[in-house]
């Protein structure tokens, strides 16, 4: 997660605003550059979010699934996407035939929990660290520079 991003439960608990009526105040009427800006992060984020979700599976093994995803996600610009309820079997790091990185560890049961990352080919090199902290909770160390890791 960014340091400037805001959950949509945030948003909700913070201020009782509505998405849209939180974009308008923080970002300006609808057809602001500002707003336009924001709105399609949000879309993009959400959408990245589902197709992972949904046509990972991961606990579909199938190959096609995988390559499925990836086309997907050519249609928008990621870096680095958080995975939930992964539901595949153990603990792996392994590089995606298009040279993407896909970390995962199973959660409590096989039909539930598990956590992971896809990390972009173009960011692959600056993984320092990948690693999980339990079933529901993972980490990943990013070179940002020789000198600065987040």
């Amino acid at each position: 997660m960014l340091a400037t991003s805001v959950s949509l439960h945030q948003i909700k608990k913070q201020s009782g605003a509505s998405l849209r009526q939180w974009l308008e105040l923080e970002h300006g009427p609808p057809t602001s550059e500002g707003f336009l800006r924001a709105q399609n992060n949000f879309v993009e984020s959400a959408a990245a979010y589902a197709l992972t979700s949904y046509l990972l599976q991961l606990k579909d093994r199938e190959d096609e699934k995988m390559v499925e995803l990836e086309v997907e996600l050519s249609k928008i610009k990621w870096d680095i996407l958080g995975l939930s309820e992964v539901r595949r079997e153990g603990e792996d790091t392994m590089t995606l035939e298009s040279g993407h990185m896909l970390y995962h560890r199973e959660g409590d049961q096989l039909s539930q929990g598990g956590v992971g990352f896809l990390v972009n080919k173009t960011l692959v090199n600056n993984v320092v660290e990948i690693s999980s902290v339990s079933n529901r909770v993972a980490y990943l160390v990013l070179k940002l520079t020789e000198r600065y890791s987040l």
